[in-house]
């Protein structure tokens, strides 16, 4: 019996990349805030009554029950004279929010808020406040694809490279979601390309060839990033990218010349190992066509 009919009902398992564990504020888009009237009017972007409800003695640092601040809900739409009008009366710009641990330059990078970002970044917002899983405001930009509040919280001076307790970093986010932007700005700021996804041992290459991101995956090999790198399973890019069937990435992977043609079809500087096999002994090749990807086989050895 062969090594692949021996091997039967194997499949690869999807990667969990990690971003179904970072917490989001996109609960606080519809939680009720009845008794709440200072939240409620920053939430809707009303300054006018914002501004009477702090006359009148409003606390503008309460949270409400779901764990946000005005602050935090003004953050959420980018309500900038709303944000304006609460720093002035005297809303804590690094305030945590209870349960979520939060600011609200967490809050505005996750929904990719650039100039609200700008003013909480002016008003005195910590660029790398990290809430207690070590997610910051730049792992949830990257994540996100908001490569305008990226270039900011750089400039204020965010680190590219520090990560979540899991071994999550900013980078690693960006691979994985396909923002081939924000890993450019990452990698232009010298953010490292061996980190890893602590539960699956991913780095930011494998993230992007599980999930077919040639671009992402092109950047990452000119930048030095390691192509037999292993999760911890023992599967490599490569092998990665033959289960699920991306041939842009298996061609990426195995040639050794430098071109890019068009969107789709990529070519690297460093070539892979074809025949690397995990601990079960399946090679790519074998992966490949026990998911049924034909046409891969024709480029992968035996």
């Amino acid at each position: 019996m062969s090594v692949l009919e021996s091997m039967g009902k194997v499949r690869i398992k999807p990667l969990r990349s990690g971003w179904d564990e970072v917490i989001t504020t996109r609960e606080w888009a519809s939680a009720s805030l009845e008794g709440f009237p200072l939240h409620e009017a920053a939430r809707r972007g009303d300054p006018v009554t914002v501004g009477m409800l702090l006359s009148q003695g409003a606390d503008p640092n309460q949270c409400a029950p779901c764990g946000a601040a005005p602050l935090h809900l003004a953050s959420l739409y980018g309500h900038q004279d709303v944000l304006r009008t609460l720093v002035g009366h005297g809303a804590q710009v690094n305030l945590v929010g209870p349960g979520s641990g939060l600011t609200a330059l967490h809050v505005a990078a996750e929904w990719g808020r650039t100039e609200a970002v700008r003013l909480l970044l002016d008003s005195g917002a910590a660029p790398g406040a990290a809430i207690p899983d070590g997610t910051t405001p730049m792992l949830l930009a990257a994540m996100n694809g908001h490569e305008g509040v990226v270039r900011l919280l750089l400039r204020a001076g965010a680190g590219a490279g520090p990560s979540r307790l899991d071994g999550t970093t900013p980078l690693y986010m960006a691979a994985a979601t396909g923002r081939t932007l924000v890993v450019r700005l990452l990698l232009e700021a010298r953010a490292p390309t061996e980190c890893r996804h602590a539960p699956t041992g991913a780095t930011p290459l494998y993230a992007a060839a599980e999930k077919g991101h040639c671009d992402v995956a092109s950047l990452l090999l000119h930048a030095g990033a390691a192509v037999d790198r292993a999760a911890q399973d023992g599967s490599t890019p490569l092998y990665v990218a033959a289960a699920m069937g991306h041939s842009n990435i298996v061609r990426a992977l195995l040639d050794h010349r430098a071109a890019l043609e068009g969107h789709h079809q990529l070519l690297i500087a460093r070539g892979a190992c074809p025949t690397a096999a995990l601990p079960n002994g399946m090679t790519p090749h074998q992966i490949a066509s026990l998911h049924g990807h034909t046409a891969l086989c024709q480029l992968l050895p035996h």
